[in-house]
């Protein structure tokens, strides 16, 4: 195979070579990520309360003197006071089973309304879990503390509920969390009234540090199948590219023999130079430039001293390159100027190389001979060449 067609071949290697160290990196990553989250990741609770909505009953804007607003009898124009329905929600955020272990007896549960008077029981009113609408009971004291029980919560489970508070016009009432668990420092409240829209460097952030690692596993895995797939396409349309070509060579090539050997045009059949030539041009992956390489090298050299007498100087042009490099600084000029008749001369060998590997040349002894149906090769390459072109230019059209 010519040097042509080897810097061909590997064209496309770096892309592949690329493709198989980002698939290296994503793999040894995901591992270590997987070894750190097994071994250093340790689990816990995080029991949180979340202020959904805090809205009025009854909004009014303007002051109007005659409209007034009783509750249990009691006027609120006259108290100052308006009613507020708050929808909280209490979730574990963590990746830790709240237990019943994990409550403190001495320090129950719960929260604590400020500047507010709860005026019902809390109401339920949604639960990712039925276990919370058969066990939860909140219980409410005199000073507006809502307990809520040793409930089991699994990790993301919660429930919601339903406050109805009288406030003073003035004031705006708070959740403040009361009561201990297991394992975390303080319970969170968390404001979304206040806390407002999220903007996007708060969404990508947010959430607990293992949320973040298991989509940083996920994002890995989905590179290393993606450039698994690309890989697998890109192989199989090389290889499909590769059969098509072939099959494509093989009518060609078919069609030539049919022609010009199989019906009776010429009075030979074809020899076996000609055959081991056209052979190569199904096998060969750039075929077309290696025939009229070939066919090239047999036009020029036809006569046998003259390849001989090639072969003869080019080893002797080899033996003085060899015996001027151990002197070759005091006879630098002269060297360069051998050097160039050596590329020269080694540019014809190529091409008598090439003759040998068809056996359009054979060896005998020191001497190289001519095959004698080299001159007919030629031109059945020169006439295949010509219907080549022709088949191509159909097809274009």
């Amino acid at each position: 195979m010519s040097e042509e067609n080897v810097k061909k071949e590997s064209k496309g290697k770096p892309l592949l070579k690329l493709l198989f160290v980002i698939v290296t990196i994503a793999g040894f990553a995901s591992a270590l990520i997987t070894i750190y989250s097994a071994l250093y990741i340790y689990k816990k609770a995080d029991f949180t309360i979340e202020i959904l909505s805090s809205t009025n009953v009854l909004d009014v804007k303007a002051e109007i003197s005659k409209l007034d607003i009783f509750y249990n009898g009691s006027s609120l124009k006259e108290k100052k006071a308006t009613l507020r329905i708050i929808l909280i929600r209490v979730i574990n955020k963590g990746n830790q089973d709240i237990i019943i272990n994990s409550y403190d007896e001495k320090d129950p549960t719960g929260f604590e309304i400020i500047n507010g008077n709860l005026l019902e029981k809390p109401e339920i009113v949604s639960y990712s879990n039925d276990y919370f609408k058969r066990n939860l009971r909140p219980a409410v004291d005199s000073v507006n503390k809502v307990y809520l029980g040793k409930l089991i919560m699994e990790p993301e489970e919660n429930y919601v509920l339903k406050l109805l508070v009288m406030n003073n016009n003035s004031a705006t009432p708070t959740i403040r969390a009361i009561g201990k668990i297991a394992g975390q420092k303080e319970i969170n409240v968390i404001d979304y009234e206040k806390k407002g829209e999220e903007t996007f460097l708060t969404k990508i952030f947010d959430g607990a540090y293992y949320i973040h690692i298991a989509r940083l596993l996920f994002y890995l895995i989905a590179l290393l199948i993606t450039a698994l797939f690309v890989i697998g396409a890109i192989k199989l349309l090389e290889t499909l590219s590769r059969l098509l070509n072939k099959a494509k060579r093989k009518r060609i090539y078919n069609k030539y023999i049919k022609i010009n050997f199989i019906r009776p045009r010429i009075s030979r059949g074809i020899t076996p130079i000609e055959n081991k030539i056209l052979d190569s041009y199904v096998k060969n992956k750039d075929p077309y430039w290696e025939i009229k390489n070939i066919f090239e090298i047999i036009e020029t050299f036809k006569d046998e001293v003259e390849i001989n007498t090639i072969c003869k100087k080019a080893k002797e042009l080899e033996e003085k390159e060899n015996e001027i490099k151990k002197e070759i600084e005091p006879v630098e000029a002269k060297y360069k100027k051998l050097s160039d008749k050596i590329a020269k001369n080694k540019f014809a060998i190529s091409h008598i190389e090439e003759m040998i590997k068809y056996e359009a040349l054979k060896k005998e002894g020191d001497n190289l001979m001519i095959d004698e149906y080299s001159v007919s090769c030629a031109k059945v390459l020169k006439s295949f060449l010509v219907e080549n072109d022709r088949n191509i230019r159909e097809k274009k059209k």
